[in-house]
Formats: C-alpha cells, sequence, structure tokens
C-alpha cells in the first residue's frame, strides 16, 4: 500500500478502554507493510519504534498507529505498549501491541481528510497477502529507474507481473487533475474577457473622442496642450477601469468563497492574485486608451471646431 494510491482493507478493531460510539468508530485502514516501508516513503515516527527484522511471524504480534488513529483511540495518552484487537475474523488471538505511532499521509485524495490507518508487518499479517506494491525511492529521473527495477525482480521470480508503475509525483498529478483542469479553463475564460473587455473599452473612448471632436479642438484652441488632451482621455479610460474594478472585487470574493471546497493548496482569498488582476486590468486600460488618445492628440484644433 503506498500513500494516494487508494489501496488498503478495512478491519474492524476493539480498543480496551475506548468507549465506540457506533460501529463507524471500530473501523480502521489496515496496511501491511515491510520494515523499510516507513524510511523510504519518509514517514517519520513521532512515538516508539518501527518494525524491525525480528518481527517475524513467530514473534509477539505489533502494530503501527497513524497519528491519526492513535489520538482517536488514546487521545493524549501514550498508546505505546496499549493492545489493539481485530474482531471481523474468525482467529481469537488477533491481539497486537502498538509498539509505534507514524505521522499521517494521504491516502486516497489530497481534498479529504486524513483517515485512521493501523499498520502491521508483513508476516504478521491477519489473513493471506495477494498483491504487494514496491515502493522505491531513487535520485534523478524515476522513469530511467523503473526499467532496472522491474528486472531485478523478475531475475528472482520471471513469473511476477508487474502493474501500476508511476511515481508519487504522477499520482498527485492524478488527483489535482480537477483543479488543473478547471484552472486552465479560468485562465483561458479570464484572457478572452479580459481582451474582450480592453476592445470594448477601445471602442467606447474612440466613440467619445469622435463625439467630443469640437470640443478637444476648443480647448486645445483656448490653449490646452496635448499632453493635457492625452491625460483627459486617460483619466476617462482609468474611471471606467476603476468602476469595473470596485464591482469585480465583492463578485469575485464572493465566488471565490462559493469555490473553496474546490480549491486546494491556495486560499480563496489571495491579495497578491486579486492586486495583480486590478493592476493587468488597468494597464489594458491605458493600452485601450492609446490610439484614441493619439487621435485627440494629433487633432488640428480648426478642423475640429468646424466639425461642429
Amino acid at each position: 500500500m503506498n500513500p494516494i494510491s487508494g489501496r488498503d482493507r478495512g478491519a474492524i478493531v476493539e480498543v480496551p478502554g475506548f468507549l465506540a460510539r457506533s460501529e463507524d468508530d471500530k473501523e480502521i485502514h489496515l496496511a501491511a507493510v515491510s520494515p523499510e516501508y516507513f524510511d523510504t516513503l519518509g514517514v517519520p515516527t513521532l512515538l516508539g519504534r518501527g518494525f524491525s527484522a525480528g518481527d517475524q511471524g513467530n514473534a509477539p504480534k505489533v502494530a503501527i498507529l497513524n497519528e491519526t488513529a492513535a489520538r482517536f483511540y488514546f487521545g493524549d495518552a501514550n498508546p505505546i505498549g496499549r493492545n489493539v484487537r481485530f474482531v471481523n475474523y474468525p482467529r481469537h488471538d488477533l491481539v497486537y501491541e502498538v509498539v509505534g505511532v507514524v505521522s499521517d499521509t494521504i491516502h486516497d485524495d489530497v481534498r479529504e481528510p486524513t483517515s485512521r490507518f493501523i499498520y502491521l508487518p508483513i508476516s504478521q499479517h491477519v489473513d493471506r497477502i495477494n498483491r504487494l506494491a514496491l515502493a522505491a525511492r531513487c535520485s534523478g529521473e524515476a522513469s530511467t529507474f523503473a526499467a532496472p527495477v522491474r528486472r531485478q525482480i523478475q531475475s528472482v521470480r520471471s513469473t511476477l507481473m508487474i502493474l501500476n508503475v508511476s511515481t508519487m509525483e504522477r499520482q498527485i498529478e492524478q488527483t489535482l487533475l480537477r483543479e488543473r483542469l478547471v484552472a486552465t479553463l479560468s485562465a483561458v475564460f479570464g484572457s478572452v474577457a479580459l481582451v474582450l473587455a480592453a476592445i470594448g473599452l477601445y471602442g467606447i473612448l474612440s466613440y467619445a473622442v469622435t463625439r467630443r471632436t469640437s470640443e478637444i479642438g476648443i480647448r486645445m484652441a483656448l490653449g490646452a496642450t496635448s499632453r493635457e488632451v492625452v491625460w483627459m482621455i486617460l483619466r476617462e479610460s482609468f474611471l471606467l477601469a476603476g468602476a469595473g474594478i470596485a464591482i469585480a472585487i465583492p463578485v469575485g470574493l464572493a465566488l471565490a468563497q462559493a469555490a473553496k471546497a474546490s480549491l486546494y493548496g491556495v486560499e480563496p482569498f489571495d491579495p497578491l492574485a486579486f492586486a495583480s488582476a486590478a493592476l493587468l486590468l488597468v494597464v489594458f486600460a491605458a493600452l485601450a486608451a492609446a490610439f484614441p488618445g493619439r487621435r485627440a492628440r494629433l487633432l488640428d484644433p480648426t478642423t475640429a471646431v468646424r466639425s461642429e
């Protein structure tokens, strides 16, 4: 069983001193692992010890809990040395001593809360194991490491079937596929909306320059400089952009809160993202005003006044 794989089996346990409120409280995820499992995956041991080569089938039965299970069944008490009994098997001697507590790991999905887990040595598993998952740590490109590992395994037993070779990075990407797709679509639609807004703003400003041709000519005839005329067009563009930002920020905050359940690793309100979007809109507003402003700056006052 590897993290993010979603593979494990369920079990029902009884813990002396723990009062279950429902049958669900007795349910726990069960995984059989080797002594090197936690070191390979970089899962730290918080209390007690990990499994060793001496934890064989004829040795005292031992188990390791993840942090969530230890806190759920034992609270703030130290679980080391306490017993856990499996009750959904025909044998009556399935009592394991807790020898360690390890950090939580992601099991099915990065969005889901951490599940309760109990780990057993492979040689002390509660029943027969029909499938094994191999976890290997390597440096460099993981894809080039898969082939020699496969050859080494099949050199020991050529009939073994090796399926679903993957990396942790690829599994995480698959679990976040929906978020990445939504983010990509949002970026595409946002870009299209920004371009359409810039085109619309350009059209409004061009129409305003045409409608105010005589006014601009009179201003220039009375001594208004080209810079003042351009600033008049830019100011109108910035006012429109500011009005859009003032409306968009509250709406964006409301939509972000509604989409909070679909987010992972980011907060619904990111000041930097909102500020960047507002700044980008201001830049596009300035670009949209550039051509109408240039046309207004090049107007001949005499011709502009005669156009009335």
